[in-house]
Order: structure tokens, then sequence, then C-alpha cells
């Protein structure tokens, strides 16, 4: 089965996930970068089914509706709420992530953010607690749910993937 323009709008929504992922726990100053990106992985991702759609017609419309009725209903329900969430940022310019701040120890910074706290010392007395440095972690609202944005386009990332390779599995 040929369908190249499909497998080149899931590695665009790859390629866009690859740079939304590290930014998962951001400084404040990456908030609108995070957005861009998040709008692109969205409008990128929701592609891939129209683009199979177009190149395969006839032979997508009629496996489709089975093939999603296998999901789980978890599943279904997020190919339904990113739609509605990449329709939000595309068509009304909206930013679909909502922005939770977190305090981090510097002792405890996670590897990713070590090297940009490089040059920061604290002391103190006996006992006090180390500084804190405030990110940003950005989160989706599910509607029955709020969770981590990235880990959520990690898992329809995953179920594209899972979409396109049943479809070919489908029709050799």
């Amino acid at each position: 089965m040929d369908i190249p323009a499909t497998l080149k709008k899931l590695r665009e929504a790859s390629h866009f996930y690859d740079r939304l992922a590290p930014l998962a726990l951001a400084l404040p100053s990456q908030a609108e970068e995070y957005d861009f990106l998040l709008s692109a992985f969205l409008s990128a991702a929701r592609s891939v089914t129209f683009a199979l759609q177009v190149e395969q017609k006839s032979p997508y419309d009629a496996w489709f509706p089975a093939w999603r009725s296998q999901l789980p209903q978890e599943d279904q329900d997020l190919l339904a709420r990113m739609v509605d969430l990449r329709n939000q940022a595309l068509k009304r310019g909206e930013s679909p992530s909502v922005e939770v701040q977190v305090f981090i120890a510097i002792t405890r910074l996670p590897p990713e953010h070590r090297a940009k706290a490089c040059g920061v010392s604290w002391f103190g007395p006996p006992g006090s607690p180390p500084p804190e440095i405030g990110f940003v972690r950005h989160m989706l609202d599910l509607g029955e749910s709020v969770q981590e944005a990235s880990a959520l386009c990690r898992r329809y990332l995953e179920l594209l993937n899972r979409l396109v390779t049943d479809f070919k599995d489908a029709h050799p």
C-alpha cells in the first residue's frame, strides 16, 4: 500500500513531538515556544488521517470505523479530544494547554535543566532548605481530567502510528 503523504505527515508529527517533549517542564520564558510547538504537533498529527483518507479514500472509509470501535474507550476519547484541541488551537487561536507553576529545589533539578543552572550557588544556615527554581508544566484538559500535555501527545502519536501500521497490514 503506497501512502507516502500519510507517512510524511506522521514523520512531521514526530518531528514536532521530538521538539515539544523536552519542554514538558519548561522555564516560564519558553511558554510561548511550547504553545507554538503544541499547535504545530496537533495540526500535523490531525493531518495524518486526512492524508490517509485522501490517498486511500474508499479502503480507509470502509476500514476506519471498525478499527476505531475496537479501541479501548480511553483511546477513542483521546482521538476525539485531540481533534478538539487542534481545532481550538488552529481555528480559534487559543492555546489548548494550561500552565501549572511548579518549583523545584536546585539540588533536585532534572538532568536536562542542570546545565542551565551552572554557576548557581547557595548557602544558608544548616538545615535550611535549598532555593527553588520556578518552572511551567503544560497540561491538557480532557474534560474529565487534566493531564500532562507531552505525555498525552506521546500517546496520541503512538495511536496514530498504530493506525497507520494497522491500515497497512490490513491493506497490503
